[in-house]
């Protein structure tokens, strides 16, 4: 899988299970919302060393959440209003934080290292490493 597809796919799923992550927070606190600081992506963002398990993980992640997306494509493109379209993304961004957390990253981890992935081509490489391995081992 290429670096560019694995992304694009990752960005799909960072934005539908960071979106659940916000939401669960937001009812947490008493249902108040939160507002997001816009991702600066010329500014390489500071996290964690990313873990070859981690890489691994991530890897996973963004199959698991991309099947998912696929599944709920059709609804989502079926939904005749905007209630019954927010009623399928709230399943679908509960679906993907599922397949997230399954894989073995949080949300929160998942989406640092998807946005350290854009702006650090070491790690970029790492993953597209990584995507490849589990293609020719078929997972």
């Amino acid at each position: 899988m290429m670096i560019s597809t694995l992304l694009r796919n990752a960005s799909v799923a960072v934005l539908l299970a960071g979106a659940v992550g916000a939401g669960a927070h937001a009812h947490q606190a008493g249902g108040q919302q939160q507002q997001q600081q816009p991702f600066n992506q010329q500014q390489q963002p500071e996290i964690e060393p990313v873990s070859d398990s981690e890489v691994d993980a991530f890897v996973v992640a963004v199959d698991e959440a991309s099947e998912v997306f696929e599944e709920y494509r059709p609804q989502l493109q079926a939904a005749t209003d905007e209630e019954a379209t927010r009623d399928i993304q709230v399943e679908l961004q509960e679906a993907m934080t599922v397949a997230v957390t399954d894989a073995g990253l949080e949300p929160q981890r998942y989406n640092e290292i998807m946005a350290a992935a854009r702006a650090n081509p070491d790690l970029a490489q790492r993953i597209s490493s990584a995507a490849e391995e589990n293609e020719r081992n078929g997972e």
